[in-house]
């Protein structure tokens, strides 16, 4: 069947995810604590979702300045002020890596593989995914991340993989989602923001919640759109219960699960990759197989000029 594939990933998932953090320990624990100072991170595609957790642990964990930023982004800055940047990249080799790596900063590389001009901070990969979309891919890194955040605690990670299936299904016939996003949500955000952008099968808007207020309500009266909220207990998150979400005729509400923001980012990503796959299964659209359009692999090889 169509499915088989997509259905053979998810049913390994929680294994690959405790593979790659079983495997994974002091040496990328070691290197991770190592660095201090300003530091910027980057990925591209399925890379960024990890880019935007590896920041937050490094800002929290580590207590530094840490933001996330694209590569091409890093290319054409000023990075006189900051001292470090972090590629994150399965294969380690890609033009965004080069971009990244473009200037004297000090240079890590997150990655299953290494590369002789940078710091390895390398974790362990488990068999290669048959995926288009990246799954475990995505989520087994972010665990040896989150391995790192927790000292090692892997009942924690144990009892996030063994939480229950998110309520409520996104709704394959609304094409807008509109998705609120905030402390402890940011890796989820942008992990639904690129997984249903790559697979085609929704188009995603991001808001952060407090840039909501300024004008970016207009968005859902102005077309047909659905919500994905990341439910917090602040006053703000009263005011948006009580006034915004009664104004979609269809929402999905993740309500936060774990105080800290690092530890809720996880769960809150798995959630989202669940919610996906359910939204995937509801369009009959295959995510290990993604049918390309014509021009894919003019975009995704290029390797000239930025």
């Amino acid at each position: 069947m169509v499915m088989d594939s997509m259905e053979y990933t998810f049913s390994r998932l929680e294994q690959r995810i405790l593979e790659t953090a079983e495997k994974t320990g002091g040496e990328l624990y070691a290197a991770l604590k190592e660095i201090a100072g300003p530091t910027l991170v980057c990925g591209c595609g399925g890379s960024s979702v990890v880019a935007a957790y590896l920041a937050e642990v490094l800002s929290r964990k580590n207590g530094i300045a840490c933001v996330r930023r694209e590569c091409r982004d890093v290319l054409h800055m000023d990075t006189r002020g900051w001292e470090n940047v972090v590629a994150v990249s399965y294969g380690g080799r890609n033009l965004g890596v080069e971009a990244a790596f473009s200037n004297g900063l000090h240079k890590y590389l997150f990655s299953p593989n290494v590369r002789e001009d940078a710091r390895a901070l390398r974790y362990a990969a488990s068999e290669p995914e048959r995926s288009y979309i990246s799954i475990a891919a995505t989520l087994g890194p972010m665990a040896a991340l989150l391995m790192y955040y927790t000292d090692g605690d892997l009942g924690l990670l144990k009892e996030i993989l063994a939480s229950p299936e998110p309520e409520g299904e996104l709704d394959p016939g609304t094409p807008v989602i509109e998705v609120l996003t905030g402390d402890g949500s940011a890796a989820a955000a942008v992990l639904t923001e690129s997984t249903l952008v790559e697979s085609g099968m929704l188009a995603p808007v991001l808001h952060e919640k407090y840039n909501f207020c300024h004008g970016r309500i207009n968005l859902g009266n102005a077309m047909d759109s659905q919500l994905l909220y990341f439910r917090d207990r602040t006053e703000l998150d009263g005011v948006m219960n009580a006034y915004n979400l009664p104004r979609y005729a269809h929402a999905v509400v993740l309500d936060r699960r774990y105080e800290d923001p690092v530890v809720n980012d996880y769960w809150a990503s798995l959630q989202c990759m669940k919610l996906c796959r359910k939204l995937a299964v509801r369009k009959g659209i295959d995510l290990s197989s993604i049918e390309e359009c014509p021009d894919n692999d003019r975009f995704y090889l290029f390797r000239g000029e930025m």
